[in-house]
């Protein structure tokens, strides 16, 4: 009886390993990776490409899925958002099998090499990545006046005078402000909500200095607001950068800049033409405030 038994313990096992060589393997199904390409036609960039500070170039992408569905395209700039694309953000959802992209971006200003990444990725995680390098030539132009470290003081500030010259970086309290007021360009005020430069000419200076009213002469500087960052600002060494952050930007009313902050550069214009950007370095805010800045100007 056992050898029956074991007999047909053997029979089972060898049915057994039949049966389960005869199984099928099953077998993993890869999605096919994301694609991703250059747009190519007149005006497009699709390789290393050289422009001028501020020039805008054109970049097409075309993305498809491969075999899986999109989730989203990223487009960055040495790792950082660009205004051009989806409103600043990195990244946008998308959907679908294949998109298309055209962007005309903007060059900075400084001079530099810039590597601009775009990235598609499907809903499975799967990425593609084309990435383009742009040189921002220097430009050759004039020299410049470059100030660091001013320090003005708001109106009520008895320490530090408000009153600035870009020519010569001279600083002025009101009294010595009247004496020299062929030579004043811009002014600090400050209450404890914003932080502003004004132009001697705008009517606000004269509520908040009304000795004004009585300089022989009153210069009219107009202000705009710039995208450029404190680094760009620190590269800039000739006026043709300065020219483009001025002519480019817009932002501010004409003759009072607006919610200044530590970070940000601004654009001027003097009534002498003369064309410069001021980099905030610090601000305290209140009516015995002050602001640091550095300028470049054109001479």
């Amino acid at each position: 009886m056992k050898k029956i038994t074991y007999s047909l313990f053997l029979s089972f096992l060898a049915t057994s390993l039949f049966l389960s060589s005869c199984k099928k393997k099953e077998v993993e199904v890869v999605t096919p990776a994301p694609t991703i390409s250059y747009i190519n036609g007149q005006g497009m960039v699709s390789g290393a490409t050289t422009v001028t500070p501020g020039d805008k170039f054109k970049v097409g992408i075309n993305v498809g899925a491969g075999g899986g569905n999109l989730s989203s395209l990223s487009v960055d700039r040495n790792g950082a958002a660009i205004s051009e694309f989806n409103g600043g953000k990195l990244s946008k959802n998308i959907s679908g099998s294949t998109y298309s992209e055209t962007l005309e971006i903007t060059a900075p200003t400084a001079p530099e090499n810039y590597t601009y990444n775009f990235v598609v990725t499907t809903a499975d995680n799967k990425k593609a990545t084309l990435s383009l390098v742009i040189t921002v030539k220097k430009q050759v132009g004039n020299a410049i006046e470059t100030y660091n470290n001013i320090i003005l003081g708001s109106q009520t500030n008895s320490s530090k005078g408000g009153f600035f010259a870009t020519t010569g970086q001279q600083i002025y309290t009101e009294a010595d402000a009247k004496t020299n007021s062929s030579l004043v360009d811009i002014v600090f005020l400050s209450n404890n909500d914003q932080a502003i430069f004004i132009s001697p000419s705008d009517g606000i200076l004269k509520q908040a200095y009304p000795s004004v009213n009585s300089w022989t002469m009153i210069n009219e500087t107009t202000f705009q607001s710039t995208k450029l960052t404190a680094a760009e600002f620190d590269k800039i060494t000739g006026d043709p950068e300065i020219v483009i952050a001025y002519d480019g930007a817009d932002g501010f009313a004409p003759t009072v800049t607006k919610s200044l902050a530590t970070g940000t550069v601004v654009a001027f214009k003097t009534k002498a033409n003369k064309k410069g950007l001021i980099k905030i370095t610090n601000i305290t805010t209140g009516i015995n405030g002050s602001i640091t800045f550095d300028v470049k100007v054109q001479k």
